[in-house]
């Protein structure tokens, strides 16, 4: 029973590591591809944006499927203790939460204009990526974006990050 408890932590924790590593490999893959830091805003002309946006969405859902096929298992589990089966369905919550989140601001930034956005929420900060023009985001644009991740997430604003897609 003790092998158990230790197996199914050690899944919980490779699932969150799982989860984190994919969200911090989108957020440094901007910085490298010739994106200008500016603080909370990073600019990347990366070509082929469009699909970006579809590919991001399909990655962050397919990543917590699979996280909530590991925590699913668990809660299926004869042998899994309470313990184990309250984190696991906690965490599941957790994930629906966060998606209901991202879900929320795609849809109030899409309503302001922009063609298209991903967002990305964590435990204790956001990330979205928004498509723009060669203008780039205006101070009252970014702003309006800000306050929307606000109202949802209810983050303090230096832990929120736009980051600017630019069209080719």
């Amino acid at each position: 029973m003790k092998k158990l408890k230790w197996a199914i932590l050690f899944l919980a924790v490779a699932v969150c590591i799982a989860v984190y590593a994919n969200w911090d490999w989108i957020q440094k893959s901007f910085r490298g591809e010739s994106g200008i830091d500016t603080g909370k805003i990073f600019v990347s002309d990366n070509p082929g944006t469009a699909s970006y946006f579809e590919n991001a969405r399909y990655t962050r859902q397919k990543t917590r499927d699979e996280a909530i096929s590991v925590l699913n298992s668990i809660l299926s589990n004869v042998n899994a203790d309470e313990e184990a089966k309250k984190a696991a369905s906690e965490d599941i919550n957790n994930y629906a939460v966060s998606s209901e989140k991202e879900s929320k601001i795609e849809n109030l930034v899409a309503s302001k204009g922009f063609t298209d956005c991903v967002a990305f929420v964590g435990e204790d900060n956001a990330s979205l990526v928004v498509k723009v023009d060669e203008r780039g985001l205006s101070s009252a644009q970014a702003s309006q974006i800000t306050d929307i991740i606000v109202s949802e997430t209810g983050f303090k604003t230096d832990v929120i990050k736009i980051i600017e897609m630019t069209e080719s």
